[in-house]
């Protein structure tokens, strides 16, 4: 939760009047295949199609200390595999989406692997070239077909897993239940910090506002869930994951990295719809 606590401090915290704390000590992992992407009102002008994959963990926005007006999700690492979809991630609603490679392939008996390569920089150096990397690799056996589907909209829906409510205390659970904003649609406002240019002091960037995305889900189907599954990190100084987010239990790769076992893993599909405005 500390390590959680630093990231808002130093990316979400300082910029308005409302303040942003981890809610859980827990982290989620997706790699998501967009067929289809359009501008709702202006279908006409053409689609677009993406690999994506995020890092979220779920926040709680406050408005005075220890007062919680919504449970929602920041993202503190992103990427695609479409250069439109990162630059207008980047200036529209602030999430810092970067650009590489994605290979996704769930195969007919139930399986699942993706590879994630993103451009960055191994370390910080003059003598340090930014290049496309090895990021996350993750593999996935062993599917449940009896299993069922979860009950609410994604991704409010992932608290509700009973592997994941397992790993939290009861204060926590709690935390699910309560009427908080919208009240109707719990756990579906996201957060980014919006500004001109990447800057290590939030507060100090030319332009720096919070934008919260409402995110909704429909016609969710296609529920899988898979009891084998292995996610490998490979840390470079632009994707610091394991130490920006407190991961622990990572067992050393002989070809560098760290493998982890996911609490819970599934995959869903669904339509989805976005929208985003700067925070009041």
């Amino acid at each position: 939760m500390p390590t959680l606590q630093t990231w808002c401090d130093d990316t979400l915290n300082g910029v308005s009047s409302d303040s942003f704390v981890p809610a859980f000590p827990v982290v989620f992992l997706y790699l998501v295949h967009y067929p289809k992407l359009v501008a709702s009102g202006h279908e006409e002008l053409g689609f677009s199609t993406q690999n994506e994959f995020f890092l979220m963990m779920p926040v709680l926005r406050l408005f005075a200390p220890f007062v919680p007006l919504e449970l929602g999700w920041a993202f503190p690492f992103i990427g695609v595999d479409n250069g439109t979809s990162a630059i207008s991630g980047q200036m529209v609603v602030g999430l810092a989406k970067t650009l590489g490679e994605i290979d996704i392939n769930e195969a007919g008996d139930g399986s699942y692997a993706a590879n994630v390569s993103m451009l960055a920089l191994t370390t910080f150096s003059p003598d340090t070239q930014q290049m496309v990397q090895p990021l996350l690799a993750i593999a996935a056996n062993d599917p449940d077909p009896s299993a069922t589907a979860i009950a609410g909209g994604f991704p409010g829906s992932v608290l509700h897993i009973a592997e994941i409510k397992q790993e939290l205390s009861s204060e926590a659970i709690d935390l699910t239940d309560l009427p908080l904003t919208p009240a109707s649609a719990l756990a579906s406002g996201c957060f980014a910090l919006r500004q001109i240019r990447d800057c290590g002091a939030p507060a100090e960037a030319a332009l720096a506002d919070i934008v919260r995305m409402h995110w909704r889900s429909e016609n969710e189907r296609d529920f899988r869930f898979w009891g084998d599954v292995a996610v490998d990190v490979f840390d470079n100084a632009t994707f610091p994951i394991t130490d920006a987010l407190g991961l622990i239990g990572g067992v050393p790769l002989p070809i560098g990295g760290l493998r982890y076992s996911p609490i819970a893993s599934w995959g869903v599909t669904a339509d989805l719809c976005l929208s985003a405005r700067v925070l009041d």
